[in-house]
């Protein structure tokens, strides 16, 4: 059963992915929002974006540390180089 216990709440969260558009005038407008948001790595910005993004989120909840996510970066470095 799960863990019921107020003193540990839960850490659950959901990524969500808005797609915006902004106009000539850099105006936002939302076109849409997506439950199931891609995290594939197409570009540098890309992988920029969506590292950071996850990286936070597991930060934020308390998942992980910044010290085990600096680790886990510099592994990714030394293994792309390869």
């Amino acid at each position: 059963p799960p863990n019921l216990d107020e003193k540990q709440p839960s850490k659950c969260f959901h990524i969500l992915g808005f797609d915006i558009l902004l106009d000539q005038n850099m105006k936002a407008w939302l076109l849409e929002v997506n439950a199931s948001p891609s995290f594939n790595l197409g570009s540098a910005l890309d992988d920029y974006l969506k590292v950071s993004l996850v990286e936070r989120s597991l930060s934020l909840m308390k998942f992980i540390s910044r010290a085990d996510i600096e680790r886990a970066k510099t592994l990714l470095r030394q293994q792309r180089l390869r």
